[in-house]
């Protein structure tokens, strides 16, 4: 049960920061706090901090890639050295020690889509409803332009989304977005029925689709019934892109074997976050007196530091819940 309700919601006050200051640019939010923003390249809306809080100067990444088909991304460097030096900074590292670009990551991406189509099978794409859902609808559009895609009409109104947020958006990008959505490069599920009647049609023709639905650790009813249907069909599968948390669902049908789940399932990762070149080029850039890496269990975020330090980085932090930093 949540500890809050509609009310609770309803109280929240707000701003939009690009209406305070555009990014890269300061500003001045009381005599004692100034900060700088930029675009991330996580998802629509995503921001690095960079603040200066009572003499002090920290920088902090948030989520962050500059590997985003879609999305923009403001880079930090011109504005950091813009400062004398950095008192910390806090670095997404999510990725630890992966050593992998994005289109390493598309190939095996695509190669392993491809398995299952060739066969005829039906491929499942569990992605959340904002972020990487929209970038691999339109790159799996590209690369299989001649297979059906449905896609839960949640993910295409996060498109349409993005559309009226272009600022936000890679130069371009928003022709891209407008030309899928205008010229209807995807069959729009709506509900149950449409759902139903569309997987049963490409089943008995034997005919390969592709299925994106909004729910990236099948935790919802919908995934499950998806799952329940491709379980008894030979040669589909379900291809799981992104973090998997423990107790989910999609954790649950990994752990178990083919034979067991009833249909093949393979995680490849969509890169969203920072690996090891990332954290190594964003650390170069700082001039700071720590840099905390973050966003990975603390045995990875170790294993990530170490190579670091090997490498002749310094004042490099790995923290757990209860540490304390001294500025």
């Amino acid at each position: 049960m949540l500890p809050y309700d509609e009310e609770d919601l309803a109280a929240i006050q707000y701003a939009y920061i690009e209406d305070e200051v555009p990014p890269l640019q300061w500003a001045a939010l009381s005599p004692a706090l100034q900060i700088c923003w930029g675009r991330s390249g996580h998802m629509l809306g995503s921001i690095w901090l960079l603040i200066k809080l009572e003499g002090k100067r920290l920088f902090y990444s948030g989520d962050y890639t500059e590997e985003s088909f879609l999305l923009g991304t403001d880079t930090p460097e011109d504005e950091i050295r813009g400062l004398a030096h950095l008192h910390g900074a806090i670095v997404d590292a999510a990725y630890s020690t992966d050593a992998e670009h994005q289109p390493e990551k598309l190939e095996q991406l695509y190669m392993a889509a491809a398995n299952i189509l060739s066969a005829g099978g039906q491929l499942l794409m569990p992605v959340p409803v904002s972020g990487r859902g929209q970038e691999l609808l339109l790159l799996l559009r590209r690369r299989f332009p001649d297979t059906p895609i449905r896609v839960e009409h949640e993910l295409i109104d996060a498109m349409e989304l993005m559309l009226e947020h272009a600022s936000w958006l890679r130069p371009g990008m928003d022709h891209v977005l407008a030309d899928a959505l205008r010229v209807s490069s995807f069959e729009i599920v709506h509900g149950d029925e449409q759902r139903a009647h569309l997987l049963e049609q490409d089943m008995a023709a034997g005919r390969a689709a592709i299925w994106f639905t909004n729910d990236g650790m099948m935790q919802s009813a919908k995934s499950q019934w998806y799952y329940e249907k491709l379980r008894a069909h030979a040669g589909s599968g379900i291809l799981i892109t992104g973090h998997v948390a423990k107790g989910t669902m999609a954790e649950r049908l990994l752990a178990l074997s083919e034979a067991q789940r009833g249909c093949r399932m393979e995680v490849v990762r969509y890169k969203i976050h920072q690996g090891k070149p990332d954290v190594r080029k964003m650390t170069q850039a700082m001039n700071s007196k720590f840099t905390l890496l973050v966003h990975a269990p603390k045995r990875d975020t170790d294993i990530l530091l170490e190579q670091l330090e090997s490498e002749g980085y310094r004042d490099l932090l790995s923290l757990q819940p209860g540490d304390i930093i001294h500025l």
